[in-house]
């Protein structure tokens, strides 16, 4: 899963999450969203585990 932190002071950037769905732990990335977005789907690792290891390919699933 992939979570967008709101950053302490309105001029600051907002920053990456990064969990694992079998896991309680995350990863914060120092980076925006659109730079990571890019690196994504450059092909980059900026996930907690591999992006090869998603089961056909990345999903999006809408919240309520």
């Amino acid at each position: 899963m992939v979570f967008l932190r709101v950053p302490d002071e309105p001029s600051s950037p907002w920053r990456v999450l990064v969990q694992e769905f079998d896991s309680p732990a995350w990863v914060l990335l120092e980076m925006k969203f659109s730079d990571w977005l890019l690196a994504y789907l450059r092909g980059d690792d900026v996930t907690v585990c591999s992006r090869n290891l998603a089961p056909d390919h990345p999903f999006y699933e809408p919240l309520p």
